[in-house]
């Protein structure tokens, strides 16, 4: 009798140790086919950008990992969402260039990217050397030369710029892909998957209302405002806000943030249990938009307060660069050296994370 027992347990052991043989294939498997997925769909996308002159090539190479990320952690749902990002974002940007002088809730746009107007001066970025008051007049000043080609900023997006609008939303969803690893060790599981999609989607709200903000009002808009002291300025000033430009942002972040909610109640986020988000769907989406749309005001008031601008003594302009596109150095005028429009960029994508997730742990109680 005890012999028989012996047996019995002795395949049992066998039985469960052939089992956790076959789930570990099969969750290798699983894994090298998503890894394979994610090299496609990025590859796919980077090399399709860079071939329409959307990004240079470092810009591609940082689309491909992020690309590649953003689908090995979130699949679908995430991709779709980060796409919609990047795909209207490009498109508002064809549209937008070569259009008149404008300005939108984004504090870059303006007819001459790296060339920013101050009311300081008395004259918008590419006109003459009229004289600026924190400077001393010259006996003949030299007109603003039209620069050669090679010094012409191109329109293609290059990697600091990919990384500084997608970098957070990227990690963002990793975190959401690692707490679902983790996930029977996690106290409540399920809000810490919500706040990682709040994350995602506050991030990718912020980069998309941004974007849309600086290339419809720059198509659309007409004279801007200052958002610190609501003075008119200039196309093209460092902070300036525009009616059209704001609701550009606010329609971007909602309809970023709308899509990321028909993707995760569709169950197209892996880490994300679909059942439990469609509990608190609702104030997830507006969490995720108003953070979004907040971040872009954040954007807006740091480029017109703490951004980087110089001043270039040949040209008599102000620019968003330390070197000129006349070829010549420029001087720090005001504002941060370290401070960039990328910077403003990265920092504005935290801001409105951070407020995501501080709006998801007080009052998503149900979860």
């Amino acid at each position: 009798m005890q012999g028989r027992s012996t047996q019995s347990s002795g395949r049992n052991r066998q039985v469960d140790d052939r089992e956790a043989v076959e789930e570990r294939y099969r969750l290798d498997t699983q894994i090298w086919l998503t890894a394979l997925l994610a090299t496609l769909f990025a590859s796919v996308c980077a090399t399709g950008a860079w071939a329409r002159g959307w990004l240079n090539r470092d810009g591609a190479l940082a689309a491909f990992l992020l690309g590649w990320l953003v689908y090995f952690a979130g699949t679908w749902g995430a991709s779709f969402t980060l796409l919609f990002f990047f795909v209207t974002a490009s498109a508002w940007s064809a549209l937008a260039e070569g259009s008149g002088p404008g300005s939108g809730l984004d504090h870059n746009a303006g007819p001459n990217p790296d060339t920013v107007a101050s009311p300081d001066h008395g004259a918008a970025a590419g006109d003459g050397p009229a004289p600026a008051r924190h400077q001393k007049p010259v006996r003949n000043p030299r007109p603003a030369r039209d620069p050669s080609p090679a010094l012409k900023p191109s329109p293609r997006r290059n990697a600091r710029q990919v990384l500084a609008n997608g970098l957070v939303a990227a990690l963002a969803c990793l975190a959401g892909h690692i707490a679902r690893t983790l996930s029977p060790s996690l106290t409540r599981p399920d809000l810490v998957a919500v706040a990682a999609w709040v994350a995602f989607t506050a991030a990718l709200a912020e980069a998309t209302a941004d974007t849309w903000a600086s290339e419809l009002g720059r198509r659309f808009g007409g004279r801007p405002r200052r958002l610190t002291d609501f003075r008119p300025v200039p196309p093209g000033t460092s902070g300036a806000i525009s009616p059209v430009g704001t609701l550009a942002a606010l329609a971007g972040a909602s309809l970023l943030t709308l899509v990321s909610v028909e993707l995760a109640l569709a169950g197209l986020f892996p880490f994300l249990p679909a059942p439990a988000f469609a509990i608190v769907a609702g104030k997830a989406a507006v969490s995720a938009s108003v953070s979004g749309f907040a971040g872009t005001l954040v954007d807006s008031w740091l480029g017109s307060r703490w951004q980087a601008v110089y001043h270039c003594d040949h040209c008599g302009v102000d620019t968003e660069k330390a070197f000129h596109r006349c070829g010549k150095s420029a001087r720090l005028y005001r504002g941060l050296h370290w401070l960039d429009n990328d910077m403003v960029n990265l920092l504005s994508t935290v801001f409105a994370t951070v407020l995501g997730l501080v709006s998801v742990f007080p009052f998503f109680t149900k979860l």
